[in-house]
């Protein structure tokens, strides 16, 4: 009798600890395990038009790198951080002799990615940009087509993974000049 009185108390317990291991198991999944618990919406990107006009005038301008020539700027009205987390921009770079680019861009500090949305033409006005390379976020890097805003994040623009607000602030380091930070 002692066996089986064993095996049966036995039994149970497993059989107790399995349902109260199942029960621990449920209510903990259904218990939130942060304030964060909302699934987190895929980033969107919010509509953007190009500024309607800008002030070459108003030019803040600063140094990228010791070995250029050119002057670049950003003109200051248009410096905004928007909803969607992304800086926009509209960014000059003028030649010794005056040539100017003028273009009108978006930095994601996030992610490290950039954007041009539009190119600005004096006879033409704004352009919205075409092909690939324009048209889509391209990553940042210290080599290739998007060394300049690479630059411009570090020197400023960004702090790590956030934008470096207020905008203010922005134009003040990159004008007061970080060193090379490659």
């Amino acid at each position: 009798m002692t066996d089986s009185l064993n095996r049966f108390m036995r039994a149970l317990f497993a059989g107790t600890a399995c349902a109260l291991l199942v029960g621990a198991a449920s209510a903990a999944s259904t218990m939130p395990t942060s304030r964060n618990d909302e699934e987190e919406k895929p980033w969107e990107e919010a509509q953007w038009t190009p500024p309607a006009q800008f002030d070459l005038g108003q030019l803040r301008t600063f140094r990228l790198e010791q070995t250029t020539t050119m002057e670049f700027g950003i003109e200051p009205s248009t410096l905004q951080v928007g909803s969607d987390g992304v800086i926009r921009y509209v960014f000059v770079a003028r030649s010794a002799s005056g040539a100017l680019n003028v273009l009108y861009e978006g930095l994601r500090c996030q992610t490290a990615e950039t954007r041009i949305y539009a190119r600005w033409d004096p006879a033409s006005g704004w352009r919205q940009s075409g092909g690939n390379s324009e048209a889509s976020w391209q990553p940042l890097s210290f080599r290739g087509a998007t060394r300049r805003q690479m630059f411009m994040a570090r020197a400023g623009l960004c702090d790590g993974p956030t934008p470096n607000n207020p905008p203010s602030r922005m134009l003040n380091e990159l004008q007061r000049g970080k060193p090379d930070l490659r």
